[in-house]
């Protein structure tokens, strides 16, 4: 939804590749430091297992308890993951319905995110979902079967539209 909003069209693909590789190196690093810090065993059965090992940190008796720091950067993280996939919502939709306004659009997805925060009793819950429905049907639907149907798409669109310029 952003990368036609972006003035710099032709440096889209290499900026994507290098964010790409720069988060997936940098969530490995943090993946391993963790099963460095903590043992495997106590990693798995963690539920946040990052805060686990911030715990642990104790330099020269004056670095103590840095996992609040650690909470509040998770907490900004997350609003700022949250207002993008907001902000998302909001420009598809606009997108999808050309005639209506940013601000009618923005204030009924903001209002269907705010009904739908209430369909999770608590966090308990919210993990059984996740690995009850979306590990079994969104998962399967959305990561696999609909990326290989655009795919397919492009590569039929790519191989129709160049044998309709030879062929003329």
């Amino acid at each position: 939804m952003f990368w036609k909003h972006l003035n710099e069209q032709k440096r889209l693909a290499k900026i994507s590749l290098w964010s790409y590789l720069f988060v997936g190196g940098f969530l490995i690093f943090f993946n391993i430091l963790i099963l460095t810090i903590l043992d495997p065993s106590i990693s798995s059965i963690s539920s946040f297992p990052l805060l686990r090992a911030v715990r642990l940190i104790e330099i020269a008796d004056f670095l103590e308890r840095v996992d609040p720091l650690v909470i509040l950067l998770i907490y900004v993280g997350l609003f700022v993951k949250m207002t993008a996939f907001y902000l998302g919502a909001a420009l598809g939709l606009s997108s999808l319905w050309k005639n209506s306004r940013h601000g009618v659009v923005t204030l009924l997805t903001g209002g269907f995110i705010y009904l739908l925060t209430f369909t999770s009793p608590s966090y308990i819950f919210h993990i059984w979902i996740a690995f009850e429905y979306n590990l079994r049907f969104h998962f399967p639907v959305f990561q696999i079967w609909i990326p290989l149907l655009l795919a397919a798409t492009i590569a039929a669109k790519g191989i129709f539209s160049k044998k309709g310029v030879s062929s003329r």
